[in-house]
């Protein structure tokens, strides 16, 4: 899919079955990706540097610093793909919390920078 990132060193796929089926690709590296990871990303699924604004897509990705989740169904709404990115956007968001209560220091001064 992205030669230019190397070899993942680990990749999962979960299809699903149906009108709201698709898939969700997950890749992780070992070291991080480059800094134009999500806009080379971006130029595959939607031909532009980044998500078309406002638009939904059949295709839409997340990235960390060493992993890539993509979501692509045949319906830009499927309730299938909006559950599991309610899920782990819920996770993302309960483990940033858990770690600015563990690192009270580093939370603020990543708190101050995000103004």
């Amino acid at each position: 899919m992205l030669p230019e990132f190397g070899a993942p060193l680990r990749k999962e796929a979960h299809a699903f079955d149906g009108s709201d089926g698709g898939t969700i690709l997950y890749f992780e590296w070992s070291t991080p990706l480059p800094l134009e990871a999500r806009k080379k990303l971006c130029q595959i699924l939607y031909k532009a540097d980044e998500k078309p604004t406002g638009k939904d897509t059949n295709d839409e990705c997340m990235l960390g610093d060493t992993w890539v989740m993509i979501w692509s169904f045949k319906k830009p709404l499927s309730k299938v793909k909006e559950a599991h990115q309610k899920y782990t956007f819920e996770t993302v968001g309960r483990e940033a919390q858990k770690w600015m209560e563990a690192n009270p220091e580093k939370a603020k001064k990543f708190q101050q920078n995000a103004k």
